[in-house]
């Protein structure tokens, strides 16, 4: 499972913590890629199944990834579908809500929205994209 918010808009701190206090009860390997905005050491300690780094080679994490939680920006959209990885998009900007938005038209994921967003909820549209025969049928 990689979890990335992109290079330019992830300066979300309290997406990363929500991440980090709820990942230790989820089945996955997760790789969580901060960025460089965010300061590592202010947020929870990770869990075992939880591989915390500022960035990763994303095509390789994805070749490896059941699901990708993304931002939608276009290049790891690409990236994303290229490895035949579902999709949860949670858009930062204007262009990645436009991508989000056929992501979800095209049947390769599902799209929430960032601000407020519920652990619960990301976690369950993950589990939900990950088994989810069909995208994996789209993206084959």
């Amino acid at each position: 499972m990689l979890i990335s918010l992109g290079t330019a808009y992830n300066d979300r701190p309290e997406f990363y913590r929500a991440v980090l206090d709820t990942a230790a009860e989820q089945p996955w390997h997760v790789v969580l890629s901060v960025g460089d905005q965010v300061d590592r050491a202010s947020l929870p300690t990770a869990a075992r199944n939880v591989e915390m780094h500022a960035s990763v080679p994303q095509l390789a994490v994805l070749a490896e990834a059941a699901a990708f939680v993304t931002h939608a920006g276009m290049g790891s959209t690409m990236e994303a579908l290229a490895a035949g990885v579902p999709l949860v998009a949670i858009p930062q900007m204007a262009e990645q809500r436009a991508n989000a938005d056929r992501i979800v038209e095209l049947g390769l994921g599902r799209a929430l929205a960032p601000d407020g967003l519920d652990p619960g909820t990301l976690w369950a549209t993950v589990a939900e994209v990950a088994a989810d025969l069909h995208v994996r049928e789209r993206l084959g």
